[in-house]
């Protein structure tokens, strides 16, 4: 996919996360876990922006953040113009319209107690469909939009598979006619053959509703698929960030080598690029400061004892790596 040069719809602003951790027998309190730890990008409106990265980066907990799902220790996430973490009351209501998330796991994400009706029609209520006509109305769109029969608003999520759940999760987030859409690992909990067919529906609504999408996942192939432009997040912060094509041409973080050397290669001629590693998965625990790969980083020297900034190397690629210039040749196209 080519990036879309339209107007900046979210802007995030050195974002950061804390969760302290349990206080030990004494009483002594071990620290906080740096979950988000000054993230900064932005999502022009149209576009898809991917957020990758392996577990424990802080990925998801960047995307619930931004719904207000949880609050952040610090930073400013203005979307369309209004600051997400000053909205209070009606105003915060009526931004739940606008935003919405699409959560990872189909199984427990859906009340079952509720009918696929009754779900729907709940997330019809910010746009004030109160009628029961209309709301009837609504829900067959709805349901044939994400390519499910309109007979089936009478069931309950136990009585449908994963991927018809996901499928209703998509479109409980589209009642509420949201402009951003969060998406956070929505194929992960499912089968391999069932999650290109909920990647291509995303594709389309998103073509259809001219949606703009936060695609979180750590995946790098489906990433790769959804995205116009990818961040690439380890421990907390951002590390690359790119055009999806240009990431994937000439990545110029060592994180992002080892992800993209991690990708499977379907041709047994074809042997994948070795990437070196110092260490295992990186942990909270490490040291702070410098840079946050430096322990597992086979180019480390001795300036990586500084946090390397987050900064322009060419035109739209961002790295926060001292040699991001200097860096092999690596490819995965």
């Amino acid at each position: 996919m080519t990036a879309i040069e339209t107007r900046e719809l979210l802007r995030v602003e050195n974002l950061v996360k804390h969760f302290p951790l349990r206080p030990d027998f004494l009483g002594r309190s071990p620290g906080v876990v740096r979950a988000v730890d000054g993230v900064s990008f932005t999502v022009r409106e149209g576009e898809t922006l991917g957020l990758v990265g392996e577990s424990g980066s802080g990925k998801s907990t960047t995307g619930r953040l931004l719904m207000r799902l949880l609050e952040p220790t610090s930073g400013a996430a203005v979307f369309h113009g209004q600051d997400l973490f000053t909205l209070k009351g009606d105003g915060l209501k009526a931004m739940r319209r606008e935003m919405q998330i699409v959560f990872q796991d189909p199984y427990s994400s859906l009340n079952p107690r509720m009918t696929v009706g009754q779900i729907l029609k709940e997330g019809m209520e910010p746009r004030g469909i109160t009628n029961k006509a209309e709301s009837e109305t609504e829900v067959t769109r709805l349901l044939e939009l994400v390519g499910m029969r309109s007979y089936q608003r009478d069931r309950f999520p136990h009585e449908f598979s994963g991927g018809q759940r996901q499928r209703i999760g998509i479109a409980r987030a589209l009642a509420a006619g949201p402009r951003l859409l969060v998406a956070d690992e929505p194929v992960s909990a499912l089968d391999v053959s069932i999650q290109a067919q909920v990647l291509n529906l995303l594709l389309k609504l998103q073509s259809e509703l001219n949606l703009t999408m936060l695609f979180i996942a750590h995946d790098l192939t489906v990433v790769r698929h959804m995205s116009d432009r990818i961040a690439v997040m380890y421990l907390g912060k951002i590390v690359e960030l790119a055009e999806s094509q240009s990431l994937y041409i000439n990545p110029r973080h060592p994180y992002t080598h080892s992800l993209l050397a991690a990708i499977p290669i379907p041709d047994p001629d074809v042997v994948a690029p070795p990437v070196e590693s110092n260490a295992g998965a990186g942990s909270q625990g490490e040291a702070r400061g410098g840079c946050v790969y430096r322990s597992r980083c086979p180019f480390a020297q001795a300036v990586c004892a500084e946090e390397p900034p987050l900064r322009e190397i060419a035109p739209g690629h961002l790295s926060a790596c001292h040699f991001a210039e200097t860096l092999p040749e690596f490819s995965r196209l």
